[in-house]
Protein backbone atom coordinates (compact mmCIF):
# COMPACT_ATOMS: atom_id res chain seq x y z
CA UNK A 1 0.00 0.00 0.00
CA UNK A 2 1.09 3.31 -1.09
CA UNK A 3 0.95 6.71 0.77
CA UNK A 4 -0.24 10.06 -0.72
CA UNK A 5 2.89 10.45 -1.89
CA UNK A 6 3.99 7.96 -3.65
CA UNK A 7 5.80 6.09 -0.91
CA UNK A 8 5.25 2.71 0.78
CA UNK A 9 3.57 2.88 4.19
CA UNK A 10 5.72 1.29 6.77
CA UNK A 11 8.94 2.66 8.66
CA UNK A 12 10.28 5.63 7.31
CA UNK A 13 13.27 5.29 4.44
CA UNK A 14 16.91 5.56 6.12
CA UNK A 15 19.03 7.69 3.56
CA UNK A 16 22.65 8.33 4.37
CA UNK A 17 25.08 11.40 2.91
CA UNK A 18 28.56 11.07 2.76
CA UNK A 19 29.60 14.70 3.20
CA UNK A 20 33.22 14.78 3.61
CA UNK A 21 35.45 16.86 1.55
CA UNK A 22 31.95 19.09 0.64
CA UNK A 23 32.80 22.67 1.08
CA UNK A 24 31.08 24.43 4.22
CA UNK A 25 28.60 27.21 5.10
CA UNK A 26 29.08 29.97 2.73
CA UNK A 27 28.66 27.69 -0.13
CA UNK A 28 26.14 26.59 -3.08
CA UNK A 29 27.13 23.28 -2.09
CA UNK A 30 26.60 23.35 1.29
CA UNK A 31 23.15 25.08 0.60
CA UNK A 32 21.78 22.99 -1.52
CA UNK A 33 22.63 20.20 0.80
CA UNK A 34 21.03 21.51 4.09
CA UNK A 35 17.61 22.60 2.40
CA UNK A 36 17.78 18.74 0.41
CA UNK A 37 18.12 17.07 3.80
CA UNK A 38 15.79 19.63 5.59
CA UNK A 39 12.96 18.47 3.03
CA UNK A 40 13.82 15.06 3.39
CA UNK A 41 13.42 15.01 7.18
CA UNK A 42 10.41 17.15 6.85
CA UNK A 43 9.38 14.30 4.27
CA UNK A 44 9.37 11.65 6.99
CA UNK A 45 12.76 10.12 5.82
CA UNK A 46 15.61 9.48 8.57
CA UNK A 47 18.55 11.23 7.33
CA UNK A 48 21.68 10.23 8.65
CA UNK A 49 25.09 11.94 7.80
CA UNK A 50 29.05 11.21 7.58
CA UNK A 51 31.70 14.13 8.12
CA UNK A 52 35.15 14.06 9.13
CA UNK A 53 35.56 15.33 12.90
CA UNK A 54 35.57 18.72 11.97
CA UNK A 55 32.44 19.02 10.40
CA UNK A 56 30.32 17.27 13.45
CA UNK A 57 29.45 20.59 14.84
CA UNK A 58 27.89 21.83 11.62
CA UNK A 59 25.91 18.45 11.17
CA UNK A 60 24.68 18.23 14.48
CA UNK A 61 23.12 21.37 14.31
CA UNK A 62 20.78 20.34 11.57
CA UNK A 63 17.48 19.60 12.36
CA UNK A 64 16.22 15.96 11.57
CA UNK A 65 20.09 14.78 10.95
CA UNK A 66 21.87 12.13 12.83
CA UNK A 67 25.90 13.12 12.22
CA UNK A 68 27.91 10.16 12.28
CA UNK A 69 31.95 10.30 12.31
CA UNK A 70 34.90 9.12 10.07
CA UNK A 71 37.81 7.54 12.26
CA UNK A 72 40.42 11.15 13.16
CA UNK A 73 43.01 9.78 10.56
CA UNK A 74 45.11 11.94 7.75
CA UNK A 75 43.40 12.62 4.98
CA UNK A 76 45.40 10.32 2.41
CA UNK A 77 44.24 7.06 4.49
CA UNK A 78 40.57 8.60 4.77
CA UNK A 79 40.43 8.82 1.07
CA UNK A 80 42.01 5.01 0.84
CA UNK A 81 39.81 3.86 3.23
CA UNK A 82 36.46 5.43 1.73
CA UNK A 83 34.98 2.23 0.58
CA UNK A 84 35.31 0.62 4.02
CA UNK A 85 33.72 3.63 6.14
CA UNK A 86 31.07 4.06 3.72
CA UNK A 87 30.56 0.34 4.18
CA UNK A 88 30.96 0.73 7.85
CA UNK A 89 28.48 3.84 7.45
CA UNK A 90 25.68 1.77 5.88
CA UNK A 91 25.87 -1.34 8.10
CA UNK A 92 25.81 1.10 11.83
CA UNK A 93 23.15 3.60 10.68
CA UNK A 94 20.94 0.45 8.69
CA UNK A 95 20.86 2.80 5.39
CA UNK A 96 18.55 1.58 2.59
CA UNK A 97 20.28 4.36 -0.02
CA UNK A 98 23.73 6.31 0.74
CA UNK A 99 24.35 9.87 -1.47
CA UNK A 100 28.27 10.91 -2.16
CA UNK A 101 28.43 14.20 -2.04
CA UNK A 102 31.76 14.87 -3.52
CA UNK A 103 34.32 12.81 -4.76
CA UNK A 104 35.51 10.16 -5.05
CA UNK A 105 33.10 7.75 -5.78
CA UNK A 106 34.12 4.33 -4.94
CA UNK A 107 32.18 1.46 -4.98
CA UNK A 108 30.57 -0.39 -2.16
CA UNK A 109 28.08 -2.55 -1.07
CA UNK A 110 25.17 -2.77 1.58
CA UNK A 111 22.62 -0.17 -0.17
CA UNK A 112 22.30 1.88 -3.70
CA UNK A 113 24.84 4.54 -3.94
CA UNK A 114 24.29 8.12 -5.92
CA UNK A 115 26.69 9.97 -7.12
CA UNK A 116 26.13 13.62 -7.02
CA UNK A 117 27.94 15.29 -9.92
CA UNK A 118 27.44 19.52 -9.45
CA UNK A 119 30.74 20.67 -10.35
CA UNK A 120 31.42 19.82 -14.24
CA UNK A 121 33.76 22.34 -15.10
CA UNK A 122 36.78 20.40 -15.19
CA UNK A 123 35.01 18.93 -18.37
CA UNK A 124 35.35 21.95 -20.36
CA UNK A 125 38.90 22.48 -19.93
CA UNK A 126 41.64 24.50 -17.78
CA UNK A 127 40.28 27.55 -19.25
CA UNK A 128 37.25 27.45 -17.33
CA UNK A 129 38.36 25.80 -14.41
CA UNK A 130 41.82 26.09 -14.12
CA UNK A 131 44.85 23.94 -14.29
CA UNK A 132 43.87 21.92 -10.62
CA UNK A 133 43.54 18.40 -8.91
CA UNK A 134 39.41 18.39 -9.88
CA UNK A 135 40.24 19.40 -13.02
CA UNK A 136 42.28 16.18 -14.15
CA UNK A 137 40.47 14.36 -12.12
CA UNK A 138 37.08 15.36 -14.08
CA UNK A 139 39.17 14.36 -17.31
CA UNK A 140 40.56 11.05 -15.96
CA UNK A 141 38.82 9.44 -13.41
CA UNK A 142 35.49 10.87 -12.86
CA UNK A 143 33.73 9.02 -15.71
CA UNK A 144 34.80 5.58 -14.51
CA UNK A 145 33.36 5.72 -11.19
CA UNK A 146 30.12 7.60 -11.62
CA UNK A 147 29.41 4.56 -14.72
CA UNK A 148 29.81 2.26 -11.63
CA UNK A 149 27.63 3.79 -9.09
CA UNK A 150 23.88 2.88 -9.14
CA UNK A 151 22.38 6.50 -9.81
CA UNK A 152 23.46 10.13 -10.46
CA UNK A 153 21.75 12.95 -9.10
CA UNK A 154 22.56 16.15 -10.93
CA UNK A 155 21.23 19.90 -10.54
CA UNK A 156 19.52 20.46 -14.28
CA UNK A 157 18.58 19.03 -17.53
CA UNK A 158 22.04 20.72 -19.15
CA UNK A 159 24.04 19.10 -16.23
CA UNK A 160 22.06 15.81 -17.45
CA UNK A 161 22.58 16.16 -20.54
CA UNK A 162 27.00 16.46 -19.89
CA UNK A 163 26.97 13.49 -17.91
CA UNK A 164 25.28 11.31 -20.43
CA UNK A 165 27.08 13.01 -23.16
CA UNK A 166 30.63 12.96 -21.45
CA UNK A 167 30.72 10.96 -18.49
CA UNK A 168 29.02 8.17 -20.79
CA UNK A 169 26.57 7.16 -17.88
CA UNK A 170 23.07 5.68 -19.22
CA UNK A 171 20.18 8.13 -19.52
CA UNK A 172 18.03 5.84 -17.10
CA UNK A 173 20.76 6.20 -14.18
CA UNK A 174 20.56 9.92 -14.42
CA UNK A 175 18.02 12.09 -11.85
CA UNK A 176 17.80 15.61 -12.17
CA UNK A 177 17.10 17.08 -8.35
CA UNK A 178 17.50 20.66 -8.71
CA UNK A 179 17.96 22.68 -5.37
CA UNK A 180 15.57 23.56 -3.03
CA UNK A 181 15.49 27.65 -3.01
CA UNK A 182 13.26 28.66 -0.62
CA UNK A 183 12.44 32.43 0.13
CA UNK A 184 14.04 35.79 1.61
CA UNK A 185 13.79 35.85 5.52
CA UNK A 186 10.46 37.37 6.33
CA UNK A 187 10.93 40.72 8.32
CA UNK A 188 9.58 41.20 11.85
CA UNK A 189 6.00 41.25 12.01
CA UNK A 190 4.90 44.77 12.47
CA UNK A 191 8.64 45.98 12.32
CA UNK A 192 10.25 48.84 10.24
CA UNK A 193 11.16 47.96 6.76
CA UNK A 194 15.12 47.22 6.39
CA UNK A 195 16.95 50.31 5.29
CA UNK A 196 18.31 49.58 2.38
CA UNK A 197 21.85 48.52 1.44
CA UNK A 198 22.87 51.78 -1.37
CA UNK A 199 21.33 54.89 -1.81
CA UNK A 200 21.87 54.54 -5.60
CA UNK A 201 20.21 52.18 -7.69
CA UNK A 202 22.38 49.78 -8.78
CA UNK A 203 22.65 46.33 -11.03
CA UNK A 204 24.12 43.07 -8.71
CA UNK A 205 26.30 40.21 -10.08
CA UNK A 206 26.72 38.02 -7.02
CA UNK A 207 29.74 35.31 -7.34
CA UNK A 208 32.81 34.66 -6.55
CA UNK A 209 35.64 36.61 -9.06
CA UNK A 210 37.07 33.97 -11.86
CA UNK A 211 37.21 33.23 -15.35
CA UNK A 212 33.99 31.14 -16.06
CA UNK A 213 31.66 34.05 -14.27
CA UNK A 214 32.08 36.34 -16.96
CA UNK A 215 32.13 39.25 -14.87
CA UNK A 216 34.52 40.77 -17.39
CA UNK A 217 31.72 41.49 -20.16
CA UNK A 218 29.29 42.94 -17.83
CA UNK A 219 32.27 45.90 -16.72
CA UNK A 220 32.76 46.13 -20.37
CA UNK A 221 29.11 46.69 -20.90
CA UNK A 222 29.18 49.26 -18.08
CA UNK A 223 31.48 51.35 -20.34
CA UNK A 224 28.93 51.59 -23.68
CA UNK A 225 26.75 54.40 -24.03
CA UNK A 226 24.15 52.20 -23.73
CA UNK A 227 24.51 51.23 -19.93
CA UNK A 228 21.94 53.64 -17.70
CA UNK A 229 24.08 56.25 -16.63
CA UNK A 230 22.37 56.64 -13.06
CA UNK A 231 22.82 52.95 -12.51
CA UNK A 232 25.76 51.48 -10.17
CA UNK A 233 27.22 48.23 -10.79
CA UNK A 234 27.81 46.20 -7.78
CA UNK A 235 29.59 43.02 -7.89
CA UNK A 236 29.92 40.96 -4.54
CA UNK A 237 31.98 37.66 -3.95
CA UNK A 238 35.35 36.39 -3.40
CA UNK A 239 38.30 37.25 -5.69
CA UNK A 240 39.21 34.24 -6.87
CA UNK A 241 42.24 35.24 -9.41
CA UNK A 242 40.71 37.86 -11.38
CA UNK A 243 40.03 40.50 -8.91
CA UNK A 244 42.92 43.17 -10.62
CA UNK A 245 42.04 42.71 -13.81
CA UNK A 246 38.14 42.79 -13.45
CA UNK A 247 39.21 46.63 -11.08
CA UNK A 248 41.86 47.66 -14.26
CA UNK A 249 38.46 46.96 -16.13
CA UNK A 250 36.52 48.82 -13.88
CA UNK A 251 37.91 52.14 -14.40
CA UNK A 252 37.10 52.65 -17.64
CA UNK A 253 33.06 51.72 -16.73
CA UNK A 254 30.18 55.14 -17.07
CA UNK A 255 29.14 54.22 -14.21
CA UNK A 256 30.47 53.43 -10.53
CA UNK A 257 31.44 50.20 -9.98
CA UNK A 258 31.79 48.77 -6.36
CA UNK A 259 33.37 45.12 -5.53
CA UNK A 260 32.53 44.38 -2.03
CA UNK A 261 34.25 41.02 -1.23
CA UNK A 262 32.46 38.60 0.54
CA UNK A 263 28.94 38.84 1.66
CA UNK A 264 27.12 36.80 4.69
CA UNK A 265 23.75 35.09 4.17
CA UNK A 266 21.63 38.12 4.79
CA UNK A 267 23.79 40.86 2.98
CA UNK A 268 23.09 38.61 0.19
CA UNK A 269 19.75 38.44 0.75
CA UNK A 270 19.40 42.27 1.14
CA UNK A 271 21.61 43.20 -2.38
CA UNK A 272 18.95 40.97 -4.06
CA UNK A 273 15.96 42.36 -2.65
CA UNK A 274 17.43 46.11 -3.21
CA UNK A 275 19.24 45.49 -6.44
CA UNK A 276 17.17 46.75 -9.73
CA UNK A 277 18.57 43.43 -11.63
CA UNK A 278 20.74 40.97 -10.84
CA UNK A 279 22.68 39.88 -13.55
CA UNK A 280 24.31 36.10 -14.10
CA UNK A 281 26.78 36.16 -17.56
CA UNK A 282 28.62 33.04 -16.49
CA UNK A 283 29.59 31.03 -19.61
CA UNK A 284 29.37 27.84 -17.62
CA UNK A 285 26.81 27.09 -14.63
CA UNK A 286 25.62 23.23 -13.43
CA UNK A 287 22.68 25.48 -12.29
CA UNK A 288 22.76 29.38 -11.20
CA UNK A 289 21.00 29.78 -8.09
CA UNK A 290 21.11 33.16 -7.51
CA UNK A 291 18.72 33.26 -11.04
CA UNK A 292 16.19 31.90 -9.15
CA UNK A 293 16.94 33.67 -5.73
CA UNK A 294 16.48 37.05 -7.13
CA UNK A 295 13.24 36.93 -8.85
CA UNK A 296 11.97 35.26 -4.85
CA UNK A 297 13.33 38.75 -3.63
CA UNK A 298 11.12 40.67 -6.02
CA UNK A 299 14.02 41.32 -8.41
CA UNK A 300 14.23 40.76 -12.02
CA UNK A 301 17.25 38.39 -13.00
CA UNK A 302 19.15 38.44 -16.75
CA UNK A 303 21.13 35.44 -17.56
CA UNK A 304 23.54 34.53 -20.49
CA UNK A 305 22.79 31.90 -22.78
CA UNK A 306 24.98 29.13 -21.40
CA UNK A 307 24.67 26.06 -19.91
CA UNK A 308 21.59 25.81 -17.49
CA UNK A 309 20.93 29.06 -17.43
CA UNK A 310 18.43 29.73 -20.07
CA UNK A 311 16.33 27.09 -18.14
CA UNK A 312 15.79 29.52 -15.35
CA UNK A 313 15.34 32.32 -17.29
CA UNK A 314 12.17 32.24 -16.76
CA UNK A 315 11.16 34.51 -20.21
CA UNK A 316 13.15 35.04 -23.77
CA UNK A 317 13.50 38.80 -22.90
CA UNK A 318 15.87 37.80 -19.73
CA UNK A 319 18.36 35.60 -22.04
CA UNK A 320 21.36 37.55 -23.07
CA UNK A 321 24.30 36.44 -25.49
CA UNK A 322 26.92 35.88 -22.74
CA UNK A 323 29.83 37.26 -24.44
CA UNK A 324 28.10 40.13 -26.46
CA UNK A 325 28.28 43.27 -23.88
CA UNK A 326 26.55 45.70 -25.89
CA UNK A 327 23.19 42.97 -25.24
CA UNK A 328 23.95 43.24 -21.67
CA UNK A 329 23.91 47.38 -21.51
CA UNK A 330 21.07 47.05 -23.79
CA UNK A 331 18.87 44.65 -22.33
CA UNK A 332 19.90 46.46 -18.76
CA UNK A 333 18.31 49.66 -20.25
CA UNK A 334 15.46 48.19 -21.63
CA UNK A 335 14.46 46.38 -18.47
CA UNK A 336 15.09 50.00 -16.39
CA UNK A 337 13.18 52.16 -19.09
CA UNK A 338 10.20 49.69 -19.68
CA UNK A 339 8.27 48.91 -16.56
CA UNK A 340 5.65 46.88 -17.94
CA UNK A 341 8.55 44.34 -19.58
CA UNK A 342 10.36 44.12 -16.24
CA UNK A 343 7.16 42.76 -14.51
CA UNK A 344 6.51 40.54 -17.26
CA UNK A 345 9.82 38.89 -16.78
CA UNK A 346 9.68 39.39 -12.77
CA UNK A 347 6.51 37.29 -13.27
CA UNK A 348 7.49 34.94 -15.12
CA UNK A 349 10.20 33.98 -13.24
CA UNK A 350 8.66 33.98 -10.10
CA UNK A 351 6.27 31.11 -11.91
CA UNK A 352 9.60 29.46 -12.72
CA UNK A 353 10.43 29.29 -9.23
CA UNK A 354 7.84 27.11 -7.99
CA UNK A 355 9.66 24.31 -9.70
CA UNK A 356 12.01 24.47 -7.14
CA UNK A 357 10.08 24.54 -4.12
CA UNK A 358 10.19 21.99 -1.62
CA UNK A 359 6.69 20.13 -2.89
CA UNK A 360 8.17 19.66 -6.51
CA UNK A 361 11.77 18.84 -5.85
CA UNK A 362 11.36 16.11 -2.75
CA UNK A 363 9.15 14.19 -4.86
CA UNK A 364 11.92 13.53 -7.10
CA UNK A 365 14.04 12.68 -4.65
CA UNK A 366 11.64 10.00 -3.66
CA UNK A 367 11.05 8.68 -7.06
CA UNK A 368 14.84 8.41 -7.49
CA UNK A 369 14.50 6.12 -4.60
CA UNK A 370 11.90 4.12 -5.36
CA UNK A 371 13.65 3.95 -8.90
CA UNK A 372 16.74 2.11 -7.26
CA UNK A 373 14.36 -0.42 -5.44
CA UNK A 374 14.23 1.49 -2.14
CA UNK A 375 10.90 1.23 -0.44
Amino acid sequence: MEAADGRTAGPSRRIGFVVEGMTGPGSGVWSRFVSLVDGLAADGVDVHALGSVHQQDLLSSLSGVEAHALPDQGRTRRFLSRREHIESFIREAGLDAVHVESPPFPTFAGAPGIAAVHDLRGLHGSRLSGLTFETAYQQTLLGRQVRRMDAVAVLSEWSAGEVAARLRVGEDRIHVIPPIVTAPPASAPGGPPAPRVRERPFALILGHLEPRKNVATVIRAASTFSWPRDLDLVIAGRDAGEGDRLRELAAAARCRVDFTGTVDDDEKWRLLTDASVVLLPSLIEGFGIVGVEAPLAGTPALVSDRAALPDIGGSPDAIVPALDADAWAERVAALEADAARRRSVLAGQQASAERFRPSAVIPRVQGMYRALGVR
